[in-house]
C-alpha cells in the first residue's frame, strides 16, 4: 500500500518537512553509519597490499629479485609483505567502527568513535544545525559502462556544510531507491528538518538542489 508521500505526483520535487509523527516508525537511536577517521585508510591500505603482491608475482618467474634473491624467495616476500598489509586493512574494517548515532528524543546526532563493541559518544550535531536530509547520487561504471547508481546519504547542516555517510548502490533499474528514500524521509522526520527526494535515473546533488530552493519559514518547527 502506498503512503502519501510515495502517491502524491505534484510536489515529488519540493523539499519538505515530514510529520513528526512519520519517524514513530524508527527505534529510539538509529545508527548512520559512515566512514570516519582510521576507517577511511582501509582501502588505500588494501590496495597498497595488492600492488606489492603483483610486484611479487611480477619479480619472481624467470628472474632474481633485484639480482639478490631467488624467484622462490622474491614470491615469498613479495606475498609476506603484501600478505601483512592486507591483514592489517583486514584488521582495521573488522575492529574499528566510527558512526554517527541518530537520537530520536533529543533531536540530536552523536559521534561514535572506538572499536567495535567499545567506543564513546559526543554530542556531534543538535537539531537546529542541520538543515536538510537526503540523497546524493553518482552513475557507478565498470570497465567504461555505467553499469548502476551510489546514492549517498547527506545531512546538509548550517555550519559544516554536507556530512555524507555511507554510500548504497543499486542497479541500473534503481529497484532500492524508493526503500533509500523513505530511509532519509523518517530521518527528516526524527530531526524535523527539510527532506528532499532523490530523483530516480539521474545524478543528483542534495546541497546544489537545495541551494535553489526558496523554504518556507512557518512549514520550519524551528520558526515556530
Amino acid at each position: 500500500m502506498a503512503t502519501s508521500w510515495e502517491s502524491e505526483k505534484a510536489d515529488r520535487g519540493t523539499p519538505c518537512v515530514p510529520p513528526a509523527s512519520e519517524a514513530d516508525a524508527l527505534p529510539t537511536r538509529v545508527k548512520l553509519q559512515a566512514t570516519l577517521g582510521a576507517e577511511r585508510f582501509v582501502s588505500p591500505i588494501a590496495v597498497v597490499g595488492l600492488v606489492v603482491c603483483v610486484i611479487g608475482l611480477k619479480l619472481g618467474p624467470g628472474r632474481k629479485a633485484l639480482g639478490v634473491v631467488s624467484e622462490e624467495t622474491s614470491l615469498l616476500i613479495g606475498f609476506g609483505i603484501g600478505g601483512g598489509i592486507l591483514l592489517c586493512a583486514a584488521l582495521l574494517w573488522i575492529l574499528i567502527d566510527n558512526y554517527y548515532v541518530l537520537d530520536r528524543s533529543s533531536r540530536r546526532v552523536f559521534l561514535h568513535k572506538g572499536f567495535r563493541f567499545v567506543g564513546s559518544e559526543a554530542p556531534f550535531l543538535e537539531a537546529d544545525d542541520i538543515i536538510a536530509v537526503g540523497l546524493d547520487c553518482a552513475a557507478t561504471r565498470r570497465k567504461g559502462r555505467q553499469n548502476g547508481w551510489s546514492y549517498t546519504p547527506v545531512l546538509l547542516t548550517r555550519e559544516s556544510g554536507a556530512i555524507q555517510l555511507a554510500s548504497l548502490r543499486t542497479n541500473m533499474e534503481c529497484d532500492k531507491l524508493l526503500d533509500y528514500n523513505r530511509r532519509t524521509r523518517l530521518w527528516a522526520a526524527a530531526l524535523q528538518c527539510y527532506w528532499v527526494q532523490c530523483p530516480t535515473k539521474q545524478a543528483f546533488g542534495v546541497k546544489d538542489y537545495f541551494g535553489k530552493f526558496e523554504p518556507d519559514p512557518s512549514q520550519h518547527p524551528a520558526a515556530s
